[in-house]
């Protein structure tokens, strides 16, 4: 009987196969289901990546922005403590008798970072806020270097001139010195000095604050525009004016 033995082996062989048909259809459900499963993590992986990018350049935006903010702050702070008593009708020369030496302090500021400059960077001239930026944080610290400069030479100047000393001005917390310039030329010479350089610091940081109000706008400005409109909302506010002196 080695036929009947064949007829079993074929069918028992047929039978654990399956159908064509059915193997078919669970390869194609097999590729489909992997290339929507490879679909989807690409759709979930660009959507990530787009919501990391954006978060990004939202805090590159909003360091940039303090980092200006930080720059005007330092520069009014300045001028409202050491040259608070300096008013419109001050003479010039008058003004390094009003700003009297201060303590060491820090500017505080860093410049913009690579990542921070390349994302500010404009088109054009008018719209380059990384130049700016840049220029008015080097003013700004220069400033500041000037300023403690300042106070070195009025400390020393200050004990040459204690012998002739005057006058104690209590309203405008000044001192009067009273010396012809014949008894020391020298010193007379570094009172000049001292007070040509008081004079131009005054004038840096006023021009330090000017910069940093043009400055604060444009990023009001130019920021916003690198974003889809409307998504980025955050502003630089503009500083109240300063009261009139009575």
């Amino acid at each position: 009987m080695e036929w009947l033995d064949g007829v079993k082996i074929y069918f028992l062989s047929s039978s654990t196969q399956g159908p064509p048909y059915e193997l078919w259809v669970q390869s194609a459900l097999t590729i489909l289901a992997a290339f929507l499963g490879a679909l989807l993590a690409y759709f979930f992986q660009e959507r990530l990546e787009r919501k990391q990018t954006l978060r990004h350049r939202n805090s590159l935006a909003v360091s940039s922005m303090a980092k200006i903010l930080k720059a005007r702050s330092l520069m009014k702070g300045v001028k409202s403590s050491f040259f608070g008593n300096i008013r419109d009708d001050t003479p010039t020369s008058e003004y390094w008798k009003l700003v009297l030496p201060s303590v060491t302090f820090s500017d505080g500021l860093s410049p913009l970072s690579d990542e921070e400059f390349e994302f500010l960077l404009g088109t054009d001239d008018e719209s380059d806020l990384a130049t700016k930026v840049t220029f008015l944080l080097d003013f700004s610290r220069v400033n500041v270097q000037a300023l403690h400069e300042y106070s070195a030479l009025r400390r020393d100047l200050s004990r040459e001139l204690d012998v002739y000393t005057r006058i104690v001005d209590q309203e405008q917390q000044s001192i009067a010195y009273e010396f012809a310039p014949a008894e020391n030329p020298g010193l007379y010479r570094r009172v000049l000095e001292i007070s040509e350089l008081c004079a131009q610091l005054y004038k840096n940081i006023s021009e330090a604050i000017e910069i940093s109000e043009t400055v604060a706008v444009l990023s009001n400005v130019e920021i916003p525009k690198k974003f889809r409109p409307g998504t980025f909302k955050k502003r630089i506010e503009p500083t109240a004016p300063a009261p009139a002196d009575d």
